[in-house]
């Protein structure tokens, strides 16, 4: 069995407000989108206001809206797609991937087998 492991470093440039476990994250344009395990305004979304110190590094993030996942029973991860300016969300107890269309209401994309998180290449 081959084993791979990837490790990450990261510095953290901004909180969140306190909630909901945060189950995914992703970016799209300039708006940074927060999955939370909950059943109602799941995704929050927040659009990066850069510092005014020159310092490309830093940014803030200020709340600007909430969005629902229609139909959706259980979230856990998410992803976005630049091409088609939307974002995947996977629902582990409907056993599929809900895909909302940036600004307007999402549709249902179903997989044939259990997945465990999301990822596009």
């Amino acid at each position: 069995m081959m084993m791979m492991m990837i490790v990450l470093y990261c510095t953290a440039v901004g909180t969140l407000a306190e909630g909901e476990q945060v189950v995914g994250l992703t970016t799209l344009g300039d708006e940074l989108y927060v999955l939370r395990a909950k059943d109602r305004d799941q995704i929050e979304i927040y659009e990066a206001a850069s510092n005014n110190n020159n310092d490309s590094s830093s940014s803030s993030y200020g709340l600007v809206r909430c969005n629902s996942v229609p139909d959706c029973r259980g979230v856990q991860d998410m992803t976005s797609c630049a091409h088609f300016l939307c974002l995947y969300v996977a629902d582990h107890v409907a056993e599929c991937i809900h895909r909302l269309d940036v600004g307007t209401h999402g549709t249902d994309v179903g997989p044939n087998e259990p997945f465990y998180t999301v990822l596009i290449f």
